[in-house]
């Protein structure tokens, strides 16, 4: 019984281990402050490979241009706290 277990920890030492090297590095600036309808850059300053699949959420932001990796440049039409998301597959 306790070579199974073994060998249980082993396993799930293992798996943990290559799941920590698979996480990316998803940072990216914008600037602070920005005032309604300004055009605002959005640059991703992480580790992933450019072949990769980037998801942005903008909230409501108008893309004016940028896809991918970016940089993207975006404006939004209200005034308030927005909230800029990447995810990387």
């Amino acid at each position: 019984m306790k070579k199974r277990y073994s060998v249980f920890m082993v396993l799930l030492l293992i798996a943990m281990s290559s799941m920590a090297q698979s996480l990316v590095n998803c940072d990216f600036t914008v600037a602070v402050k920005a005032c309604v309808n300004q055009e605002v850059k959005v640059t991703y300053t992480g580790d992933a490979s450019a072949n990769a699949t980037y998801l942005w959420s903008f909230d409501d932001a108008q893309i004016l241009s940028g896809t991918g990796q970016g940089p993207f440049f975006v404006k939004w039409d209200s005034a308030g706290e927005k909230h800029v998301i990447l995810s990387i597959n």
